[in-house]
This record gives structure tokens, C-alpha cells and sequence, in this order.
């Protein structure tokens, strides 16, 4: 077992100035040589669930969903809904039917009892990255080029959170991703109120939807020092001189800092990694991946809980497409779920990343292509009609499971090494991935959503110049085969971008920009 004494002062004063967990980096180096981390196997996929209508759903459009009255009735009652509402619903063969309107209504009833949160520690660095950006699509980089490098210098040395999250019509930059999220918490805020049973005339006693995000040491800084000049934002001023905008419901945990441990290579036991880039006593310090939110976020879903809110959404800074979708919270009440996630159907372009599937032990999981299962297995799937569902990064948590079982999910979600060779050296890396809870949920929800709705994820520079619509009828426009799966990508995403713009974000096109609605109008559009 490493202690402290057992380091070197002149490593111990490194890892100290670096602001790592030094602690937290022992328990996890002692955790693996005593092999309480040799249970993590990799995850390998036994077959592709169906889409049953009942734990895994089509929520694209129309939902009718089956359930015994009295259970719905049941799990209701446990959120304060009186039961007699489910009357209104149609019956057949024994169950009732429930439609997304209907579910639609439930949720709007809990709005007040719901919170959402952003994983928001990463900085833009690999986001600008000119190699990453050029290995996506050569001629696309080529034809972005000057946008790119536009967008590049305001993004430079910025937490990605606070950066344009998609460049206008007119060729200016967009408001920042995470000022879009507030400006949506706002907007259901005045929902929530108007379909609370005590709704006072007005604005008074609206308040924006609770937000809680995850930082980093590197990002935590910048991103409160935004969400403070936020209150002079086109997009959240008139919010704030209402008092809905308010500092008061936005909870922050910062993510603690691991280090490198030594290579695989090197010795079957590891070390904490030392010689960065050479240097003696000099360690790496490296984020432990964002399944440690639960660690992070811990007090926070505790207080969200006491105070009397039941759901948490969870997702990354960077998908404009994850808002709140009154209709999955109405489902997670009337089955009483302990969690859910957004899985987007497969589209063609969609070839890497995690999907759904099944393991050796019958539990649902997310896992990669090519580690967990071939590409051909999932063309053999889809030959044989079954759709393959691809990770969104999404979750919706029961607040009354997650932090009964906090304890249970630290210590029980896999902790993967994985072995870099870069510039500071041979090193391995440990993380923890926010997604594999899904296998230690007993009784799961999986909603089955449209790419262009929910999954508006913009790892890199370019996929965001392209889901802006950035020059998709040029035509210099990439015309090879890649190309042409590109543009149709970029028409997709871009009427999906448009379309949250619009509705969840309360904007509209004025001019040749996207411009913030007024409170006014946004209500009357919600009546």
C-alpha cells in the first residue's frame, strides 16, 4: 500500500502545486494493486435489445404507452399527483394508454420538482485543435478555414462552456453554450409556474428551473466569473430584472484532479507517473473522467433532494439538443424509474461511438463499437429489422434512487486504465465514464430519440460550423462520397438546431441572427 511518506517530498510539493487530489489519486493507485479494480472487465454485447414499449420506447413522435391503471395510480401518488387524472386516459385490454400529450401533462406538473445539470469541466483546447479538426474531413476544414479560425480566437484558452455554441447567419458568433442552457431553465421556469396549482397572477414567485453543473480547476474560475456578467446578457437580462435569473439556483461542484500512473509496460503494479515530460519528481495531473460527477456533485444531489426535488437531468455543456422533455419526466413518474437515458436512433454517418445493447447477464448497457461489438454486427442487426440506438449522453435520474444508492455508484462503477503514449510520455490513465451506471440501475428507461432533436453534440470545432449551416450550399461544398454524407449530415443537424432555437431557447431570426424573445412573448406562446 503507497502512502504519503512514501513519496518524494520534491513529488509530493509537485502534485500539491498541480492541485491534485493527492488523497483521492493514493485511493485509486491502491484500489488497483490490490486488485479491486480486476472485476472491471470489458464490456462485450451478447445481442441488441428491442425496442419493447416498455423499458426501451420510441419517443420520437407519437408514444402510447401501456401500463396497469392502478400501478400508474400507485407511483403517482408517491409525487403528490392525484390518481383520479389517469380517468382521462383511454383503456385496453385492462391497461391504459397514455399518450406523449398526456405524459406531457404529468411532467409539466413536476417541473417545479425538477432540476438540470451540465457536466462542464472541459476546456476548448481539443475542441480548436487544428489536427483533430482536419482529420475529421479535410475539404470541409479547407472550406471552413476562415470561420474556423474566427470562432478558433474567441474559443482560445476558454472553459468550452462559455464559448459560441454556433455561429450566426450573418457570420458573428452565437451566444455561448452555457447561456443558452440558463435561457432554457428560465423559459420552463415560467412553465413550471404557469401549471403550478397556487400560480400567482404575473411574474411574481417564478424562478428559473434549479441548475447544478460540474466544473473543473482549470475551468471553475472563468465559468462563474461568465455566469455573473450573464445578468447583462441580452439572453438572461430581462430574466434577471425579474428575479428568475438568480444566482441562488445554480449549484456548482468542482471536479478533483487525479494524476497519470505509471505505463502497463512498465510493471504490473503501478506507480503514480513521475517523470512528465521528462523530468524528474514532475507528475501529470489528469481529470478522472465524468463519472466522477456523482463523487463531485454528491452534496449537491443530497440538497437538491431535501428540497423537495425529485428529477435531475444530466448531460454535456456541448449537446444543444439535451433539454428538458416534459414528457420523459411524465413516464419516469407513472413507471416510478429509476433512471433514464436518451439513446438516438441510428443514422447512416453514425459508424463509432456507444450504442445500445445487451450483456452476457441480460443488463442493457451502453458500449463502443469495436470494443463491445463489431460494425458488422450491428449492419446484421439492422438486416434483421432491430434498430440500433446510439448514446445521446443524456440521463434523467430519480433523485429518491440516485442518492439513496450515491455510496453504491462511487464505489461500484468501473474504473478504466487506459495506457497514452504522448508528448509527456509512456502513462496510463484512470477515468471513470458517467454512462456505465446504466448497467448498475435495476430498472432503466431508455427513451429512443431523433438525432437532429436531442443529439446536437458538437465534439469539434467543425461538426459546430456545420450544424450552424455553414456554407452547405456552396459549391466548393466537399462533392466525394464523404462529402455528400456531410452536407445531408449538416441539413439535418441545421433545421434540428433551428428548430431548438425556436422553442426551447425562445429565439428568433431577426435581421440574419437569432435574437432572444421577450418574456412577453415567450408567455403567450406557451398559452
Amino acid at each position: 500500500m503507497t502512502k504519503k511518506s512514501d513519496l518524494a517530498p520534491q513529488l509530493l510539493d509537485a502534485m500539491e502545486r498541480e492541485h491534485i487530489d493527492i488523497d483521492l489519486a493514493l485511493r485509486v493507485l491502491n484500489n488497483y494493486n490490490s486488485g479491486k479494480y480486476n472485476r472491471v472487465k470489458p464490456l462485450v454485447a451478447a445481442s441488441v435489445p428491442e425496442i419493447d414499449g416498455k423499458s426501451i420506447i420510441d419517443f420520437r413522435d407519437t408514444i402510447d404507452f401501456s401500463i396497469e391503471k392502478k400501478t400508474a395510480a400507485d407511483n403517482l401518488a408517491k409525487y403528490g399527483i392525484d390518481p383520479l387524472l389517469l380517468d382521462q386516459a383511454p383503456e385496453k385490454n385492462g391497461l391504459i394508454i397514455l399518450s406523449r400529450k398526456f405524459l406531457e401533462n404529468i411532467g409539466l406538473t413536476l417541473l417545479h420538482r425538477t432540476a438540470f445539470g451540465v457536466l462542464n469541466g472541459g476546456s476548448a483546447s481539443s475542441y480548436i485543435d487544428h489536427k483533430r479538426n482536419q482529420s475529421f474531413d479535410k475539404g470541409l476544414f479547407a472550406l471552413y478555414e476562415n470561420e474556423f479560425h474566427i470562432m478558433e480566437k474567441i474559443s482560445r484558452d476558454r472553459s468550452k462552456g462559455i464559448t459560441p455554441a454556433f455561429l450566426q447567419p450573418d457570420m458573428t458568433p452565437g451566444p455561448d453554450y452555457l447561456e443558452l442552457k440558463l435561457r432554457s431553465l428560465c423559459i420552463q421556469g415560467l412553465k413550471a409556474h404557469r401549471h403550478a396549482a397556487n400560480a400567482k397572477p404575473g411574474n411574481a414567485g417564478i424562478a428559473m428551473v434549479p441548475f447544478f453543473q460540474m466544473t473543473s480547476l482549470l475551468t471553475d474560475q472563468s465559468v462563474q466569473a461568465a455566469i455573473e456578467k450573464y445578468r447583462q446578457s441580452p439572453l438572461l437580462s430581462e430574466f434577471f430584472q425579474e428575479g428568475i435569473f438568480s444566482a441562488d439556483r445554480i449549484h456548482t461542484g468542482v471536479q478533483p484532479l487525479l494524476t497519470a500512473y505509471s505505463h502497463s509496460s512498465k510493471a504490473k503494479k503501478k506507480e503514480i507517473f513521475s517523470t512528465a515530460y521528462g523530468k524528474q519528481n514532475s507528475p501529470l495531473p489528469m481529470p478522472g473522467g465524468h463519472g466522477q460527477n456523482f463523487l463531485a456533485l454528491a452534496d449537491i444531489y443530497r440538497k437538491l433532494h431535501h428540497d423537495g426535488i425529485r428529477f435531475a437531468y444530466l448531460t454535456n455543456i456541448d449537446n444543444m439538443g439535451a433539454t428538458i422533455d416534459t414528457a420523459a419526466i411524465g413516464l419516469m413518474a407513472v413507471t416510478d424509474a429509476q433512471a433514464g437515458f436518451d439513446f438516438s436512433f441510428r443514422t447512416p454517418i453514425d459508424i463509432k461511438g456507444g450504442i445500445l445493447m445487451r450483456d452476457n447477464s441480460g443488463k442493457i448497457n451502453a458500449a463502443d463499437i469495436g470494443a463491445a461489438i463489431s460494425f458488422e454486427e450491428i449492419t446484421q442487426a439492422e438486416a434483421e429489422g432491430k434498430h440500433i440506438l446510439f448514446n445521446c449522453a443524456t440521463g434523467l435520474f430519480n433523485l429518491d434512487y440516485l442518492v439513496k444508492n450515491l455510496d453504491y455508484i462511487i464505489e461500484k462503477l468501473p474504473m478504466r486504465f487506459s495506457d497514452q503514449d504522448k508528448d509527456a510520455g509512456l502513462y496510463s490513465q484512470a477515468e471513470q465514464i458517467t454512462w456505465e451506471m446504466i448497467g448498475l440501475v435495476p430498472r432503466p428507461l431508455v427513451f429512443g430519440v431523433e438525432k437532429q432533436r436531442r443529439f446536437l453534440a458538437v465534439k469539434i470545432l467543425l461538426e459546430g460550423l456545420l450544424t450552424s449551416g455553414l456554407k452547405l450550399d456552396d459549391p466548393a461544398f466537399p462533392a466525394n462520397e464523404s462529402g455528400t454524407a456531410l452536407r445531408a449530415l449538416g441539413l439535418q443537424l441545421h433545421e434540428g438546431l433551428k428548430e431548438k432555437l425556436q422553442s426551447d431557447y425562445g429565439m428568433k431570426l431577426e435581421n440574419g441572427r437569432w435574437a432572444p424573445k421577450t418574456i412577453a412573448e415567450i408567455r403567450r406562446e406557451q398559452q
